[in-house]
């Protein structure tokens, strides 16, 4: 069997030694039903693509934003309005911080900040530890 599961909050998949992103297309299809948009599910892959981008490293807040400014960054390349890109977050967020996820204003901001960024061509390498 080629597939793992690694142990572990965060569910990293590992095929052949190689990092997989896995799909729930039931999530997905549901998020775009609460938010009432198609780039829910963009927004929601986005985000978790972010987080093989950053190295699942181990401050799992730092990792949210991360992987939130990323989520910014690639709706904003595929075309997505700013608020369009906040809009799943606001809608499902959280209003405080969990030990696991920052709350939904400061990931909306990130979001925002990379949406912004990616508008002006350029990517702020603050935001995590392993990336490039």
């Amino acid at each position: 069997m080629g597939d793992l599961r690694e142990k572990g909050e965060r569910d990293l998949t590992v095929s052949y030694g190689r990092k997989v992103l896995v799909v729930d297309v039931d999530f997905l299809d549901k998020v775009n039903r609460m938010v009432g948009t198609q780039w829910s599910a963009i927004q929601v892959i986005a985000h978790e693509v972010g987080h093989h981008i950053d190295g699942f490293g181990p401050d799992r807040h730092r990792g949210e934003l991360t992987a939130d400014y990323c989520r910014g960054q690639a709706l904003q390349r595929l075309g997505a309005a700013e608020q369009a890109s906040k809009r799943a977050i606001l809608t499902v967020g959280t209003e405080f911080d969990t030990t696991t996820h920052p709350n939904k204003y400061k990931r909306a901001d990130t979001i925002g900040h990379g949406w912004e960024d990616a508008a002006q061509g350029k990517i702020d390498y603050s935001f995590c530890l392993d990336c490039r």
